[in-house]
């Protein structure tokens, strides 16, 4: 699934803007600590902050360009 989700980034140019990782970043670090994060474990947060924001962006695109057919509610209760 991520190597499509990625040849999907790819083909239609979806990308994380350097500003807009930093600002997720910032936030993710005043919401954490900037305690808790360590050199051990600051490239899996990196690596995985990145690739949660580009996969919002992708299903993003994914969902404005698909055909939003709204089929008749279904209720589980």
């Amino acid at each position: 699934t991520d190597l499509t989700l990625y040849e999907i980034a790819k083909a239609e140019t979806i990308e994380v803007s350097p500003d807009e990782f930093r600002d997720k970043l910032t936030e993710y670090q005043n919401r954490v600590g900037k305690d808790k994060i360590n050199q051990k474990n600051a490239n899996n947060i990196v690596r995985n902050l990145h690739d949660n924001m580009l996969f919002d962006k992708i299903f993003g695109f994914l969902y404005e360009n698909s055909d939003k057919k709204v089929e008749k509610a279904v209720s589980l209760s």
